[in-house]
């Protein structure tokens, strides 16, 4: 059994599949904030780097619309890198603040945490079901026994007990993982949306499905300081500590290989929780392909490009020309 990482918004090499709702999810009005993206405060929406969003393009949620103007990345290296993207709106949506959890789970399995999964664009209006974190991986491998090493991913990994829904599908990138088992957005913003995960045997069989979000409080500090250096406006993300870090009951190390947008997974488990983090062992990469139906972003008109906050080196393969880490403004 080999297990596997799907990328959830654009298809590179294949006619892309028709997107669903979360698998298991309810329609629902609240959560008003998500989209394809979670706006954080006014003029910010924190989203998946994946979707390429540029400067011009449109962003939309329960609360009205605007057009972007300028775009964070943050990191410059190939999917599933850093798969965070913040973006400046060039007019504010009047919308109920959100908090970000400030709580990093630290690296491991065994957890069973509270955790709701929020669509804005593949239910409608949105869609939202219950889940449970059950791992938080910080690395992972992208090309398997290739020559590369583990790039940052900081994936927090929902599944129910003995897996399957819900879990997101295709069109649900930049969605939400908020902490416990919440009707709206009244609670902290935990993760934002970036694969669906599954097992798949020799024929190609899929099952034990779960999903991966990019844990937020990882991020905090390029977060903060890309919100400081805009001086467009003085906003800056509200950040609460929830204290939901229990220590995992075990540890175990995935191995991801990634071939484009899908990689392959294996787990292996470490003796005590106490026990340093070993490099994850390697598995035979994929073939390339991809899921999903998610709008690209039109392209931009030229304008100045700056350096966004640095970030430390990437282990990995460079982003695709035009998706650098850099900040679009106008």
């Amino acid at each position: 059994m080999r297990h596997a990482l799907l990328l959830l918004a654009t298809a590179l090499c294949m006619t892309a599949v028709p997107a669903h709702a979360i698998v298991g999810g309810t329609d629902t009005s609240s959560f008003g904030q998500v989209a394809s993206g979670v706006q954080i405060a006014p003029n910010w929406v924190l989203t998946a780097r994946h979707l390429t969003y540029t400067v011009g393009s449109s962003y939309s949620n329960g609360y009205g619309s605007a057009s972007v103007a300028a775009v964070y990345d943050a990191g410059a290296g190939s999917y599933p890198f850093a798969d965070l993207t913040l973006l400046r709106l060039d007019t504010a949506i009047n919308a109920p603040a959100i908090e970000l959890n400030a709580s990093a789970l630290p690296g491991g399995t065994g957890y069973a945490i509270d955790a709701t999964i929020v669509t804005g664009h593949n239910q409608v209006p949105r869609g939202y079901a219950f889940t449970t974190v059950r791992e938080f991986q910080s690395l992972i491998d992208p090309d398997g026994d290739g020559p590369l090493g583990p790039v940052e991913a900081n994936y927090l990994i929902t599944y129910p007990t003995g897996y399957g829904a819900p879990y997101v599908e295709g069109g649900d990138s930049g969605g939400a993982l908020f902490l416990g088992h919440v009707l709206d957005a009244n609670a902290p913003l935990w993760g934002i949306s970036s694969a669906q995960i599954y097992d798949e045997d020799e024929q190609g069989n899929k099952s034990d499905f779960a999903s991966g979000f990019v844990q937020v409080a990882s991020y905090r500090s390029w977060i903060d300081s890309t919100m400081m250096a805009d001086t467009t406006d003085a906003e800056l993300a509200s950040w609460t500590v929830t204290g939901v870090v229990p220590e995992p009951g075990t540890w175990a190390l995935l191995a991801i290989g990634l071939m484009g947008l899908r990689l392959r997974r294996a787990r292996r488990a470490a003796s005590a929780a106490q026990q340093p983090r070993k490099p994850p062992s390697r598995s035979t990469p994929s073939t390339w392909c991809g899921l999903g139906n998610a709008r690209r972003a039109p392209s931009a008109p030229s304008h100045s490009r700056r350096p966004a906050p640095a970030l430390p080196p990437m282990l990995g393969e460079p982003r695709p020309a035009g998706c650098d880490a850099a900040r679009n403004t106008r």
